[in-house]
């Protein structure tokens, strides 16, 4: 069986398959909820001894689940000489004065695209006397966005995420950071049924669309057992609040990061290009009715089935099946980046034109919520109304010919995205919002 599912959204699917997923997927949550995860203290050693595998200093773990946990790890080794009735006792010694350090609580960090070969994110930029992260990896390694051939995902895959979520709170930890919705409603419904209950951050949390129905309350189920919401756009605050029936003060905005490109702009010269690319509520027909005017070559990159229900165009040329890494070397090479979009009631978008934005690359967007926060009209790229080709073309065609007006906007993009949307930059907000986390749920205790 296949679910029809936006990447990055958990309830984007036909309504048809609602009901059959929500039945299969329930056994699932039933089988963790009766085992209420024993895998805590037996399946993890390191853990249930307490200490950090990272060798980042001491993981913090309750007095009960630590004893227990030890008491599993022992059974393992073979040695309850410690507990049996009949052991002699061992005269006194005297106890050695030492320093100890203070312990840092643990939070775990979830996100599918994590690999066992070790993976760099947001928490490993993040400095903390108090806290230290631990990444958990996938069960097994996910298939990249960009070499996606259909919008289908298989069941198998949210039971990756489901194990994955579990494996997160099975270190019964202080906290938890997930990124995307997947793994965070997963990590927020064991939170809901099992004894484990850590502070949750869901970060990326993009739902593509609002939908109402059987798909709304499951999600309204689940979302009070999340403490935060990071949104990528500001306009999705109010209307994700609404849907979920939160307070706005569990959302909050923080623009998306992308790291340093890794790699130098340089303009194919001889015979440039307008790029575009990305599968997520793309508007194409739009733009290829726009290159179509004005005779310019363009390159699309999206899914293979997104491209073959696309009009043809001896302008345009339809390219699938791209890594990560092949798409940056395209945009780098291209005179102007377009992000046409379709959505105008969630955010998308945003890694296309960021990702230019940081390679200096001019922008030419959809005014929608994805570019609210990022593209500045006129300064740092030009946004066009929505499903208007006619000015699409004007403002790719006031770009295409003026050298000096593409560099003016490509510098004033680069600086602003190597100051808002960098790592760094995404790394110290997200800091901040643990450690809000964290105090309101002392507060509260």
């Amino acid at each position: 069986m296949h679910l029809r599912i936006e990447p990055g959204n958990p309830f984007d699917r036909k309504p048809c398959h609602n009901l059959a997923r929500s039945i299969e997927l329930f056994a699932i949550y039933v089988f963790f909820a009766k085992f209420r995860w024993n895998c805590c203290q037996y399946a993890w050693p390191a853990v249930a001894h307490g200490t950090n595998p990272a060798g980042l200093g001491r993981i913090h773990d309750p007095p009960d689940t630590f004893a227990s946990g030890r008491l599993a790890a022992l059974r393992m080794e073979g040695d309850l000489s410690m507990f049996s009735r009949s052991r002699t006792v061992a005269p006194a010694q005297e106890a050695v004065p030492s320093v100890r350090r203070p312990e840092r609580k643990l939070w775990t960090v979830a996100a599918f695209f994590f690999d066992s070969t070790g993976s760099s994110w947001l928490d490993d930029l993040i400095e903390d006397n108090e806290i230290v992260f631990r990444k958990v990896m996938p069960l097994r390694k996910s298939r990249s966005w960009h070499r996606k051939r259909s919008r289908l995902d298989s069941l198998k895959v949210w039971a990756g995420h489901l194990g994955q979520a579990a494996r997160a709170l099975s270190y019964r930890p202080e906290g938890v950071v997930t990124v995307f919705p997947q793994i965070a409603m997963c990590a927020g419904l064991l939170k809901r049924l099992g004894p484990v209950r850590p502070y949750i951050v869901a970060y990326t949390f993009n739902l593509g669309s609002l939908s109402s129905g059987r798909r709304q309350q499951v999600a309204r189920f689940i979302a009070p057992a999340i403490d935060l919401f990071v949104v990528h756009s500001p306009t999705e605050v109010a209307p994700y609040a609404a849907y979920f029936g939160l307070p706005e003060s569990r959302f909050r905005f923080v623009p998306l990061q992308r790291g340093a490109p890794g790699i130098v702009r340089e303009e194919e010269a001889d015979a440039p290009f307008i790029l575009a690319m990305g599968s997520a509520h793309r508007d194409y027909e739009t733009l290829i009715a726009a290159v179509d005017r004005l005779g310019i070559p363009t390159i699309i990159v999206t899914r293979a089935d997104a491209a073959a229900a696309l009009p043809r165009s001896p302008h345009v040329t339809l390219k699938s099946d791209l890594s990560q890494e092949e798409c940056l070397a395209l945009l780098a090479r291209a005179r102007i980046s377009v992000t046409p979009v379709g959505n105008l009631e969630t955010a998308s978008g945003q890694i296309t034109f960021v990702n230019a934005m940081r390679l200096g690359v001019p922008v030419v967007a959809t005014r929608c919520p994805g570019t609210e926060g990022y593209v500045e009209d006129g300064e740092t790229g030009l946004l066009v109304p929505p499903f208007d080709s006619d000015a699409m073309a004007d403002a790719i065609a006031a770009l295409w010919n003026d050298r000096d007006r593409r560099d003016g906007l490509s510098k004033q993009a680069r600086e602003t995205a190597d100051r808002r949307f960098s790592d760094a930059a995404a790394a110290e907000m997200l800091h901040e919002l643990v450690n809000q986390v964290r105090g309101r749920g002392r507060a509260n205790a």
